[in-house]
């Protein structure tokens, strides 16, 4: 294989080729590139088909929000229970 950069403009022409029917293997063939190369060119460049789609890294951020909140709700409910837990054993010796 060889070792050349190629363009955004020559990466999306390949993908163009393969939406419109073009096999992975003769596009890989044909730039010299491996299949692994293309993959990673097509989840990197490749837009969805569906335009209504929110942007990815709209989705990762929202992600991050979320998980951020939910790590919080649990630390909440756990320290809530150390709370239950302490009021009980008091009330037994108390």
């Amino acid at each position: 294989m060889n070792k050349r950069r190629y363009r955004k403009d020559e990466i999306t022409q390949a993908l163009d080729l393969h939406k419109a029917g073009a096999s992975p293997a003769d596009i890989c063939r044909s730039m010299g590139v491996s299949r692994r190369t293309f993959d990673r060119w097509k989840a990197k460049i490749e837009v969805p088909d569906d335009p209504d789609a929110p942007p990815l890294k709209t989705l990762k951020i929202e992600n991050a929000y979320l998980l951020r909140m939910l790590s919080q709700r649990d630390k909440e409910i756990e320290a809530l229970r150390f709370l239950l837990r302490k009021e009980s054993t008091a009330d037994e010796f108390g």
